[in-house]
């Protein structure tokens, strides 16, 4: 069973900040299908990209955890 709690991603662009998940909370169980719907921009593939995170074992730290993953993993 995979249980991503409080996601958050943001983009900055300048004084800009926009969120695409703002604390997701997700249970994946074993041997289930589940579909992940939104419109454009909801941030469904955000979510995937973190959730393939954990489960490759990339996340190497709490800061990962807590912020953006992909640049925690280029800087620890």
């Amino acid at each position: 069973m995979l249980e991503p709690r409080d996601i958050c991603k943001e983009y900055h662009a300048g004084d800009t900040v926009r969120k695409a998940l703002d604390h997701v909370s997700i249970t994946f169980r074993d041997n289930e299908f589940t579909a992940i719907l939104g419109p454009s921009g909801s941030g469904k593939t955000n979510l995937l990209n973190v959730c393939l995170t954990v489960i490759a074992g990339l996340i190497p730290s709490a800061k990962a955890a807590s912020g953006d993953p992909v640049k925690a993993l280029r800087t620890e």
